[in-house]
């Protein structure tokens, strides 16, 4: 009996791409900074909850004036914090247009998303909970070198409709933490304080809030740089990077 021939997959040799590594690196040193002004904000949110409690313990050494400087203290930290958040977004999506322009050449395969998503996917209300994730997921799909080149769609591989194109653990744990510490920041910390009558345990429950959803976007940040080393490594294999 005779095998049926497998489709022709041409091996990916000397494609022309857009360099994409200094855009990552950049993206990289945002994304550290903005992980560890997210951890600095944390602890200045700790610092003020214990100085609201020393104050209501009547702690002579802490008056109404420290209370408003640790505020202040936390709304300037939180400023830095959003405006090296919104940088490090701008040239991570830089970044994430280039690997996807890479990515549709080194696979025939349709994304979920067309490329306008590239941003929209993080703004548009309700989608912006999994569109973000496909976005990157199909880049990396795409970008694996084990993924085959002649492809429909990233879901199958095209010769069985039942043998998914296998995507990423580290890029769905990244898209988890983020997506989960955006979450408690906006729906669930606003909810917590009274802002008229707060009490010591509305400040602790707040910290504590503002603790998980910080360190869930630092590793969050973490994550989002092994996936952008990933997807570049792959996407220099044997390539020839454009001028």
């Amino acid at each position: 009996m005779s095998v049926p021939a497998m489709p022709y997959d041409p091996p990916i040799r000397r494609i022309t791409l857009l360099p994409i590594r200094a855009w990552s690196v950049v993206s990289a040193v945002l994304v550290a900074a903005t992980t560890v002004m997210a951890l600095i904000v944390a602890w200045a949110t700790w610092d003020s909850y214990f100085l609201a409690q020393r104050f209501l313990w009547n702690d002579p050494g802490v008056s109404a004036f420290d209370l408003y400087a640790a505020d202040d203290r936390i709304v300037r930290l939180t400023l830095i914090y959003l405006f090296a958040l919104a940088i490090s977004g701008v040239i991570f999506i830089t970044w994430l247009y280039r690997a996807r322009k890479n990515s549709e050449i080194l696979c025939d395969a349709e994304h979920r998303r067309s490329r306008r998503w590239l941003i929209g996917a993080w703004f548009v209300p309700i989608v912006n909970l999994w569109f973000p994730f496909q976005v990157v997921s199909d880049i990396w799909k795409a970008s694996n070198p084990d993924t085959r080149r002649r492809l429909v769609d990233l879901r199958s591989d095209g010769l069985d409709e039942l043998k998914f194109v296998p995507g990423s653990g580290l890029v769905a744990l990244w898209w988890g933490c983020m997506a989960t510490g955006l979450a408690i920041d906006r729906f669930v910390a606003p909810q917590l304080l009274d802002a008229e009558n707060p009490t010591i345990e509305q400040f602790q429950a707040l910290a504590v809030a503002e603790t998980i959803s910080l360190t869930l976007m630092a590793a969050a940040g973490v994550l989002v740089i092994l996936v952008m080393r990933q997807i570049v490594q792959w996407q220099e294999l044997a390539r020839v990077p454009a001028s």
